[in-house]
């Protein structure tokens, strides 16, 4: 009972990663090919706008076909991090099936703004943090030593002269 049971198990867990296989590599199948594509086609990747994908384009008729993917990176405005981003779904032979534009992922930093989801729009978290004042910045010459020696050494009182005080007003210029 037990061993038909577990083979049943191992047979849907199968059939579960073959399935994933195929649904993956459909998705892998989503590429445009940057030697024949228009910039209305390279525009559909992700990241790339239709300043970059004229710039592709415009490369292309100058230099010739790309020989690998890594040659976009030749392109003016494709650098790695780019590249990175849209290497999935770049071919320098084939046809070309993307049919919808490539959203970005958020792993790699985009800075696209994300949709609110519907929680988060009705009650905003607040953070202590964020209503606290900012920390002002402290210059070597303005901080104040510590003692040596003392067991959870406490800042040293050093009088700071007020500097507000010694500013000069700038001077006004006069037209004549």
């Amino acid at each position: 009972m037990h061993r038909s049971r577990r083979l049943l198990n191992i047979l849907f867990l199968a059939a579960l990663a073959s399935t994933a296989l195929e649904a993956s590599a459909v998705e892998a199948k989503k590429v445009v090919n940057v030697n024949t594509a228009d910039a209305a086609k390279l525009t559909m990747l992700p990241r790339v706008g239709s300043a970059v994908a004229d710039r592709i384009v415009e490369y292309r008729s100058q230099n010739g076909l790309f020989k690998t993917p890594e040659d976009l990176m030749l392109v003016n405005g494709v650098g790695e991090k780019l590249f990175n981003q849209i290497k999935p779904y770049v071919v320098v032979s084939g046809a070309s099936t993307l049919t919808d534009k490539v959203r970005g992922s958020g792993k790699s930093g985009a800075r696209g703004k994300k949709a609110a989801s519907p929680k988060k729009a009705a009650a905003p978290k607040s953070s202590p943090k964020a209503s606290a004042p900012p920390k002002k910045a402290v210059s070597k010459e303005t901080a104040t030593p510590k003692k040596i020696g003392a067991k959870g050494a406490t800042p040293a009182k050093k009088s700071v002269p007020n500097q507000a005080a010694s500013k000069k007003p700038p001077l006004r210029k006069t037209s004549h």
